[in-house]
């Protein structure tokens, strides 16, 4: 958990990192029984569970780091978000390369909490991408980001 003071006010965000999907894999009958998610327009298959996750470089560790420089948490204040709690889910390829695509929000909370999201993921480097078999595959990154915002106005 990062506390950061802007003003008059109280942020306190979470960051609940998704190494990988199998616990929701799991609760979908959708993907049961399959590492393979969908195609991309190359005729690329992008995993949603493959052999080994893509992982952020430098690990758990160098991600929270990206986060706290890149995230701005004073987003939902600057747009007037009221107090509470505004989660957002965003959904991406990690793709062979290591570069990221498809990038979209599963959430519509407002106050730029998601455009926020989408941005930091656009300026995130390279990732170590997932492997299939001993190859480089394409993988599905859902990733959650909670920002709370308290304090009085």
């Amino acid at each position: 958990m990062i506390q950061i003071k802007s003003g008059r006010f109280l942020i306190i965000l979470l960051f609940l990192l998704v190494s990988s999907l199998v616990s929701h894999a799991q609760s979908s009958d959708l993907f049961k029984d399959t590492s393979k998610v969908f195609i991309v327009a190359n005729d690329d298959t992008v995993y949603l569970k493959p052999a080994v996750a893509a992982s952020f470089p430098g690990g758990m560790h160098g991600w929270f780091k990206f986060l706290q420089k890149t995230l701005n948490a004073n987003v939902p204040v600057n747009n007037g978000a009221p107090n509470g709690t505004y989660k957002i889910i965003i959904d991406f390829i990690i793709k062979k390369n290591g570069s990221i695509s498809n990038i979209t929000t599963e959430t519509n909370a407002g106050y730029g909490v998601e455009q926020e999201g989408i941005r930091v993921i656009l300026k995130s480097p390279h990732w170590i991408p997932a492997t299939q078999n001993g190859s480089a595959v394409n993988s599905y990154k859902r990733e959650p980001v909670t920002f709370i915002v308290s304090g009085d106005k």
